[in-house]
């Protein structure tokens, strides 16, 4: 089996404040990083990309950001699956991770979440891949 990796990151700007983050009210962003993992058999688009990171990036953007980073996940979650459906690559994806950092008010501080996403039927090496 072969597989394709790609890894993108970038930030995201919440669109309100709530008062269910970690550490202080109103994270002023969110540092993301997404690490896909797809089929060996994807096909290339006319310009020989599996998709374009910016298109990602676009879509991964267009979160609120808003509530816990467990919500925030959720709603990643959901943005990538329509992603891929929009592209047409929910065959290929096997599976990925999303994590994110919340901008801490002291920079000596830091946190970060991930969560998992392994399609169904994917074999053990797509969870060796994600991490």
């Amino acid at each position: 089996m072969n597989f394709f990796t790609m890894t993108r990151r970038g930030h995201i700007v919440p669109k309100k404040s709530t008062k269910n983050q970690c550490k202080t009210q109103g994270h002023k962003k969110y540092f993301y990083e997404v690490k896909i993992v797809f089929s060996g058999l994807v096909e290339l688009d006319k310009n020989g990309f599996i998709v374009k990171h910016e298109d990602l990036d676009k879509a991964i953007k267009a979160s609120p950001a808003v509530g816990s980073c467990e919500q925030v996940h959720l709603d990643l979650r959901e943005r990538l699956h329509r992603f891929f459906a929009d592209k047409k690559l929910n065959w290929y994806v096997k599976g990925f991770k999303c994590t994110i950092y919340p901008t801490l008010s002291d920079i000596n501080e830091g946190a970060f979440m991930s969560c998992i996403y392994v399609k169904n039927g994917s074999s053990p090496e797509v969870v060796g891949l994600l991490r």
